[in-house]
């Protein structure tokens, strides 16, 4: 497993699933549980971006767009000057 947060929360709960205590078990499952909610509010959030009902969600998303763009021509001249 890598080092992001999700895993380390993964390893933290098999263990204390295997040999927790209670307060541990009570500690964990809030943890899991802000987490669900805080993923949940960000996903409410970007879909609410995505279907334009999110106040100012056409500059947000013309933003983004501009930064993929750029991103992406970076890449390639980085690929093209790689390839000569």
């Amino acid at each position: 497993m890598c080092d992001c947060r999700w895993c380390k929360l993964s390893r933290r709960a098999r263990r204390t699933m295997l040999n927790g205590s209670r307060p541990q078990m009570r500690r964990l499952i809030n943890e899991l549980m802000n987490c669900l909610i805080n993923t949940s509010d960000d996903l409410n959030y970007d879909q609410a971006i995505l279907d334009g009902s999110w106040p100012g969600s056409v500059e947000i998303l013309t933003r983004a767009l501009a930064r993929a763009e750029t991103k992406a021509k970076e890449l390639e001249a980085r690929e093209a000057k790689e390839g000569t």
